[in-house]
């Protein structure tokens, strides 16, 4: 049956990163948590991020940052993608929660319905990892 399942509790899953690109939306602290998980766990990171906090800026030579607003084009080649900006439109736009086909996108955040979500974000239930 499907429908609105938001009271189901997720099934945590663990995704293997490396090698695989992994386009984080946003520059800001949720940005700043969980790049370096994905650069830990061997992920290709594309940052795309108007502005960065200085400890990501500091990250520089073990990602690629693209300075600039999201385009959908970004999306191209990835295999997993995090919305992790301040803008719930955005956010929305990059992990939508009746998502289009593609990549497994996560909402940082929290803040939205998203499909899934990583681990310590403030909607994930201590100790999970989840996806849809």
């Amino acid at each position: 049956m499907l429908g609105d399942h938001t009271d189901a509790p997720p099934y945590p899953v663990g995704l293997r990163l490396a090698g695989r690109r992994v386009v984080v939306v946003g520059g800001g602290h949720v940005a700043q948590r969980r790049v370096p998980a994905l650069i830990g766990a061997g992920a290709d990171v594309l940052l795309v991020s108007p502005e960065v906090t200085p400890a990501l800026e500091g990250l520089a030579g073990e990602v690629t940052w693209v300075e600039r607003r999201f385009e959908l084009a970004d999306l191209e080649d990835a295999w997993y993608v995090v919305a992790a900006t301040d803008d719930p439109e955005t956010n929305a736009l990059v992990s939508p929660p009746a998502g289009p086909p593609g990549p497994p996108r996560s909402d940082g955040t929290g803040a939205s319905p998203s499909r899934s979500w990583p681990t310590g974000s403030p909607a994930s239930p201590p100790g999970s990892v989840t996806r849809s």
